[in-house]
């Protein structure tokens, strides 16, 4: 069946495989229009739903982003982790980071840890080529701008944030490990450790003393006691351009600003929404180091950057007015000035 004077196309009797061949080829040598109109007919006797939407959405890339992010969407709709339609609404679309991260979990589940890699990787420049507010942004963008190479991490659990970084060397520190194979790891880049925070600290320092930390992430422990244990551990073995990252630090309402999620459950202004007591960690490094830096992003429940540099608003709260703090933005603020990704970006400009 001829569609243009120099295409063909015999439905009949090619498969889903050779017609998907021929689309990819006219559109890699930007005949989109014809392939578009290949495809208005190739889906009335190809029915693999979400490989044709793909291929729409694919066709209509550079032609019409909203119809080919609409393409793109039906074929996940149909199949959830079909990865070329993941791949291709990741350039349109960049909240899809998330779904390229759950992906690449599933594959090193299967054993498949190149194409896993790969999706960390893709996830990682979405990320970072779209200046997204995510902890491993913010430490990914540390380490490659000054060139740096080690990260460590407390809380890692399934691994999203230490294998989408791929730091020269990291530690991955969880008193539950769920990474898929940790235990048969054979990456020389990472070190894994199923074990508590403080149990490292006590026997595995040494590990961490020779190289120092350039980049940390502390996302283990959300009490103000523990959490304070575990910066005030990394603290030890920062090196002098380090950066230490701490999420959720500006809770939504009092009960996701409660010590543990038990009480937080108990709270009558629950709504599902945990952080923790993040925001005393904060306020006790401002009243104890005049030498570091504090910046706090908005987005994603607030993110906290502590680096070398100037207190400017320094915290005179004692240590029982610390403990005994219940978290309200107003109180907050006359401490720290949280900034919008955009304001971040702009003051760094």
């Amino acid at each position: 069946m001829n569609i243009s004077y120099n295409h063909g196309f015999d439905f009949s009797s090619k498969s889903t495989k050779e017609f998907a061949w021929s689309i990819n080829q006219l559109i890699k040598n930007g005949e989109e229009d014809i392939a578009i109109e290949l495809l208005e007919i190739g889906i009335l006797y190809y029915h693999q739903t979400s490989r044709m939407c793909y291929l729409f959405g694919k066709a209509y890339g550079k032609k019409d982003k909203a119809k080919a992010v609409e393409y793109l969407n039906r074929s996940l709709s149909t199949k959830p982790n079909f990865r070329p339609a993941l791949l291709e609404l990741s350039k349109h679309d960049p909240s899809v980071y998330t779904s390229l991260i759950r992906v690449a979990h599933l594959l090193r589940k299967s054993m498949k840890f190149d194409i896993s890699k790969d999706f960390y990787n893709k996830a990682m420049s979405v990320q970072l080529k779209n200046n997204m507010p995510t902890c491993a942004y913010f430490i990914k963008s540390h380490l490659e701008l000054n060139g740096l190479k080690t990260f460590f991490e407390i809380g890692t659990f399934v691994g999203y944030n230490v294998l989408q970084i791929e730091a020269q060397k990291s530690f991955a520190i969880d008193k539950e490990l769920r990474i898929p194979s940790w235990e048969n790891n054979i990456d020389p880049t990472v070190s894994f450790y199923n074990m508590t925070s403080n149990l490292f600290f006590k026997d595995h320092n040494s590990e961490i003393a020779t190289c120092g930390i350039d980049a940390c992430l502390i996302d283990g422990a959300r009490d103000y006691e523990n959490q304070l244990k575990d910066v005030q551990n990394c603290l030890k073995y920062v090196n002098d351009n380090f950066l230490m990252v701490i999420p959720n630090c500006l809770p939504s309402n009092t009960a996701a600003a409660l010590a543990s999620l038990q009480e937080a459950q108990q709270h009558a202004s629950f709504t599902g929404e945990w952080f923790g007591e993040a925001y005393k960690t904060l306020l006790w490094l401002s009243v104890n180091y005049q030498d570091l830096e504090i910046t706090i992003i908005k987005e994603n429940g607030g993110t906290a950057l502590i680096q070398k540099g100037i207190n400017n608003i320094p915290c005179t709260l004692s240590e029982n007015e610390i403990k005994s703090f219940n978290f309200n933005e107003l109180a907050f603020n006359r401490y720290f000035r949280p900034l919008t990704m955009v304001e971040y970006l702009t003051k760094k400009s």
